[in-house]
């Protein structure tokens, strides 16, 4: 694999881009002015802030613009934006698709400029700038090795085009501009210029690409693309030899050289290394200066100017990657040393490529044994940040990882490399980096001598590690990591960044947060819950020193798990203290005092009333207790708040088992009035779901215990909207369902209004129980039966489907239920057969159809070839055989559906079932509900006999029969004074004599 460059390699501070945008703002009018400061700012928040959306926004919306000028400003602009995001992206075709749009983007500007003008030949300089740079970094990609190997051949072709095009339009503006003279047109002259010496790196670029493929590393065709550079590099330089770009050909031909000794060339590394020390030489050979006797001396605080400082530091950066590739890396510390302290005696901070160049500086004292010393440099270049630091934490994770001398490393140098690992902790592997790193230097903290030093090291050491530990889900091992660093180092001996950010106390909260976790993902683990609770105490006892923290609320902490465990004793013990003690805990300790009593009672399930009326009393003594004094603070408001909403419900719930406990009815509904006090208004106090629930239900036992149902009844309604965890709504609803049943029972059933008013409560009832039903899921299919028939009865056909056929696959192919699962799937059958109709009703045929289908098959097999088979199997059977009447639908029509069409049959199955149902009406038995059941069924019975009659003969043609028919018909409403089956039925006869 080739060397990997920097994507700085190719460039030199280019000042094109900038001019032509200034003379785009300068040229803008007056009115045009906004869209100058939209662009400014656009450019801020995608160059100073990464707010690429927001950037993107405003450049579009000036490349839309009317405007000329504006309209080239949001091209510009949006072109560098795309080139931004394809330099952060390691997506290889995203990055493709992005310079894709940021050259077309270039494109445009180029058309929308007059041909040969300063600004045209100046974006066709940026177009070409641009093609060459987006080429250099696919050259980069592949020699990284980041391009899958069955795309590598389509970017090298995709690559070569670039550079073929970025050379024809460097050329272009070369031949077009001509030979200009600088005292002229400076800026006409640096244009050119600047051309010629990128049309050498297009053709360095080119060999470069040619390289990319190990086969063409010393081919003719590369080989002559570096000679033709070299070539005019030279003559580059001679014509520029007093300008400060000429430096940069030398830089270039460094370059250029270098590629040639690789390709095989007639090339010594000392003609590569003479470019880059005579560009260094020059930009830091200080100036000399005439003193008072005439003598020429050196000046006096000369400090190289910035471009000097820039040629000078690049021309190391690339000096020493030469070096390095080449193994001279000693050479490479000799220039190192002296560029260190050249700058050091300049007082001047290195840019990116002086730290860059540190870093190849590191990498060579490393090499040669000198590790200590290279991660010291590597350190100062972390220091900085930027790309250049994380270059260096890289480097410092190499050394570290690799120097046979770790025991001599210091433990400051140490911590440099490490914390770079600790900064990027979230990349892959880099928290494993930063915890090794961490180890490393805290087996090293021995050679500190200074306590202080120490202590923040340690300190730091070892919270970093619980932090990465933590990050990988290790929370034992972090855990041990925060409690090592806070044992230890809980001291004032804190850095001022430390102190600002209250270390001890983070580590502590930390140690205690890493457990707490811990204790919830191993389901309270006893092993882990005994470090919690000894962390707990031992925090307790021992405060973060420098914050002023209170333990007060590690200590409720500590009483509340104790409270947990039932250990009551030990519980009251620490509440005791709280109690005692002025802050926010006090009155809520005092309040836990009551509850640990309330608790007692219901861990030995009290069966008195009074102990529960006793407890009840404590809480409103507390209560009266708090009102007393006002709270001082929000702090003690927000505490005192919490604990009157829990002595609140504390008092409700033991009034509630006193209640239950009472066998007198007079005291049993004067305690269930003292629930409703205690919980008026409460649930809206209450923050807590679970606590809020209870309070729920302690109400809602209280109106079922008043009768007052409706009431009840809305507190159910609210709960299964939103239920809570636990057992409460199965509770509920099995109340509320016992209860609507005793109610049903008590209705009067004297007409049909009586039954519907009836029907409604039941069907609440079965609602209620539905909801028990299925949270429960219970184990007896007797309680799945009285499911399914609440709502068969109803005639609410989707109900009862729906627990049949939960019922069904829960009991199924077990041969203790099969004979119940077989009437429960000919109850089924019918609920299926009454959807049907519905769905018939409703217009849905495909869906009749199908429910239809499934129906059939299971009556066909009940009542055989003979139609024998109980009343009630008949009179669905019929249907399935002769049809039905679906609706009435929105306007009131009815629909004849005619079942599979055995008219005759269905006729005498129907006259059966009258046969069956009407000899029980004698029966001195009958209640009032199956009396009207009987009927109906008979009504239902006379109707669809003659209804099949009447089709069978329509069917055959038989006229005959259709009028014998519709004397019947006739004669049935002057009988029945035209109420013919009347209440049901009388709509159905009607449409019937209507048809005829």
């Amino acid at each position: 694999m080739r060397n990997a460059r920097s994507p700085f390699g190719h460039r030199i501070p280019c000042t094109i881009w900038i001019g032509l945008v200034a003379l785009l703002l300068a040229s803008l009018a007056p009115a045009q002015q906004g869209g100058k400061l939209d662009y400014r700012w656009a450019t801020a928040l995608m160059e100073k802030y990464r707010y690429y959306d927001m950037a993107e926004t405003i450049f579009k919306r000036l490349e839309k613009s009317n405007d000329k000028e504006l309209r080239s400003l949001g091209l510009l602009g949006y072109s560098k934006l795309k080139r931004f995001e394809a330099r952060r992206t390691t997506d290889i075709e995203r990055r493709r698709k992005l310079n894709l749009e940021s050259i077309s983007r270039l494109r445009e500007v180029v058309k929308s400029l007059p041909k040969g003008s300063k600004e045209y030949l100046e974006a066709r300089f940026n177009l070409a700038d641009t093609l060459q740079g987006v080429a250099t970094e696919n050259i980069d990609q592949i020699n990284q090795g980041r391009v899958p190997a069955d795309q590598v051949a389509a970017l090298q072709k995709e690559t070569q085009n670039l550079l073929d095009e970025a050379e024809a339009v460097f050329n272009d503006v070369v031949r077009s501009l001509g030979d200009v003279d600088p005292e002229e047109d400076k800026d006409k002259w640096s244009l050119a210029v600047q051309a010629k010496l990128y049309i050498y790196q297009v053709l360095y670029n080119k060999a470069e690409l040619l390289a990319t493929d190990p086969a063409k590393l010393r081919s003719s065709k590369r080989i002559a693309a570096l000679t033709d550079a070299a070539e005019g590099l030279d003559e580059f330089i001679l014509d520029n030899e007093a300008e400060l770009i000429g430096y940069y050909g030398c830089l270039w031909m460094g370059k250029v050289k270098a590629a040639l000794l690789d390709a095989g060339e007639d090339v010594k590394p000392e003609d590569v290394q003479y470019y880059y020390k005579y560009v260094y030489d020059t930009m830091t050979d200080v100036p000399l200066d005439e003193d008072s006797s005439g003598n020429m001396v050196p000046r006096k605080n000369w400090v190289p100017p910035p471009a000097f400082q820039d040629l000078a530091q690049r021309a190391c950066w690339w000096l020493f990657q030469f070096n390095n590739t080449h193994g001279n890396t000693v050479s490479t510390i000799e220039m190192g040393t002296r560029l260190r302290n050249d700058w050091k005696r300049f007082k001047i901070e290195f840019n990116l490529f002086g730290k860059l160049a540190m870093i190849e500086y590191a990498k060579a004292l490393h090499s040669e044994g000198r590790s200590a010393e290279a991660l010291e440099v590597a350190a100062n270049v972390s220091a900085g940040g930027g790309f250049a630091g994380q270059e260096a934490d890289k480097l410092m994770s190499v050394i570290i990882a690799t120097a046979r001398n770790k025991e001599s490393f210091s433990p400051s140098i140490l911590a440099a490399g490490a914390n770079g690992a600790y900064t990027t902790r979230n990349r892959p592997g880099k928290a494993v980096e930063a915890i090794q790193l961490y180890q490393t230097m805290l087996a090293n903290l021995g050679q500190v001598k200074d306590a202080k030093e120490k202590a923040i090291l340690g300190r730091t050491g070892w919270y970093r590690i619980g932090v990465c530990c933590v990050q990988q889900n290790r929370y034992l091992e972090g855990a041990r990591a925060f409690e090592l660093g806070y044992k230890n180092y809980n001291n004032d001996l804190l850095s001022d960044e430390e102190a600002k950010q209250k270390i001890n106390k983070k580590m502590s909260q930390n140690w205690i947060s890493a457990l707490g976790t811990l204790v919830k993902a191993t389901n309270k683990d006893p092993y882990v819950r005994s470090l919690y609770d000894e962390a707990t105490s031992y925090l307790i006892d021992h405060p973060p020193v420098g914050a002023a923290t209170s333990t007060d609320g590690l200590a409720w902490q500590k009483a509340e798990n104790l409270r947990r465990q039932k250990k009551y004793d030990e519980a009251l013990k620490e509440y005791a203290r709280l109690a005692n003690k002025v802050g926010e805990y006090r009155e809520r300790a005092k309040l836990k005092i009551a509850t640990i009593q309330y608790l007692r009672l219901y861990d030995k399930k009290e069966k008195a009333p009074g102990p529960w009326i006793s407890v009840a009393k404590n809480f409103e003594e507390f209560k009266k207790l708090a009102g007393r004094s006002d709270a001082t603070d929000s702090t003690q408001k927000d505490a005192r708040k919490a604990a009157l909403v829990e002595a609140d419900f504390y008092i409700a719930d033991s009034y509630l088992r006193a209640a239950k406990a009472t066998a007198e009815p007079k005291e049993r509904r004067r305690l269930h009035d003292l629930v409703l006090r205690a919980t008026d208004g409460l649930v809206d106090r209450i923050k807590d779901p679970a606590l809020k629930a209870r309070a729920l239900y302690d109400r809602f036992q209280a109106l079922i215990g008043l009768g007052r149902l409706d009431e009840a009844e809305a507190i159910f309604n609210m709960m299964v909207e939103n239920p809570p965890p636990g057992r409460i709504l199965e509770s509920m609803a099995l109340s509320i369902y016992k209860r609507l049943k005793v109610k049903a029972k008590g209705m009067p059933t004297r007409n049909e209004e009586d039954f519907k008013a009836r029907d409604a409560v039941v069907r609440k009832a079965a609602k209620a129980y539905r909801v028990w039903l299925f949270r429960k899921n219970p184990r007896k299919i007797g309680e799945w039966v009285t499911g399914y028939k609440l709502f068969y009865d109803l005639e609410d056909w989707a109900d009862a489907n729906e627990v049949l056929e939960k019922a069904i696959a829960k009991f199924d192919g077990k041969p203790k239920y099969a004979k119940k699962v077989k009437l429960m799937k000919r109850k089924q059958a019918r609920c299926m057969l009454e959807l049907a109709k519905a769905a018939y009703a409703s217009g849905d045929k495909a869906k009749t159809e199908a429910l239809f289908a499934k129906a059939a098959n299971v009556y066909k097999e009940l009542v055989g070839p003979d139609n024998k088979a109980p009343a009630t199997i008949l009179e669905e059977a019929a249907q399935i055989f002769g049809g039905f009447l679906a609706g009435p639908d929105r306007r009131g029509n009815y629909t004849y559906y005619p079942g599979i069409g055995e008219f005759e049959r269905a006729s005498k199955m129907w006259a059966k079932v009258r046969k069956y149902q009407e000899p029980k009406l004698d029966d001195p038995s009958l209640d009032a509900e199956k009396e009207r059941r009987l009927k109906k069924s008979i009504e239902q019975a006379r109707f669809y006999a003659v209804l099949t009659y009447y089709w069978a003969k329509k069917t055959a043609n038989d006229n005959r029969g259709l009028q014998y028919v519709k004397k019947q018909v006739n004669s049935i409403f002057f009988k029945t004074r035209n109420q013919p089956g009347a209440p049901w039925f009388t709509p159905y006869w009607e449409w019937l004599r209507n048809r005829m």
